[in-house]
């Protein structure tokens, strides 16, 4: 363990990174190496869907609406007992 903390190492600061990922975005302004899909700008989503799948959508959007009005007020009586008067 001696020896460990007597090396001094000269590490990139965060100026130096942002300033090489520039020249390299302008050098070459198509290529994103480091770009993630659904990142900020990165990759593509596609954002328009056909009629019939927003149909689809909707319709179990509505499915799971109307099944959770009816399941979490019995599930909430299961657990907590219901009305005492």
């Amino acid at each position: 363990m001696a020896g460990v903390y007597v090396k001094t190492l000269e590490r990139e600061s965060a100026i130096e990174k942002l300033e090489r990922h520039a020249t390299t975005r302008i050098a070459h302004p198509g290529a994103s190496p480091t770009a993630k899909p659904g990142v900020a700008g990165g990759g593509s989503r596609q954002s328009r869907s056909s009629a019939s799948e927003q149909m689809v959508r909707s319709a179990a959007s509505a499915v799971g609406r109307e099944l959770g009005r009816q399941i979490i007020p019995g599930v909430l009586v299961g657990i907590f007992g219901g009305r005492k008067r």
